[in-house]
């Protein structure tokens, strides 16, 4: 048995849906409370790549259209 099969498994035990479809929300669930400590890091990770690739966006804009490009803020 992969990873896969066993993790499908484990959680449609866990879950007991009643059509016996394991979803990626039971899984993530399932993930959260017997890892919190790994889903807390990979969300950390998720959201400094997130903020660096904005940091490159705008200088990937300022680049093309030079300095006088405006960003601005999301209201």
């Amino acid at each position: 048995m992969n990873l896969k099969e066993y993790m499908v498994d484990y959680v449609g035990q866990k879950h007991d849906p009643n059509n016996d479809e394991v979803t990626v929300e039971m899984i993530a669930t399932t993930l959260i409370n017997e890892f919190p400590e790994l889903i807390l890091l990979l969300a950390e990770e998720n959201y400094l790549r997130g903020y660096e690739q904005a940091l490159d966006d705008v200088n990937n804009i300022r680049e093309k259209y030079g300095q006088q490009a405006k960003v601005y803020p999301k209201v």
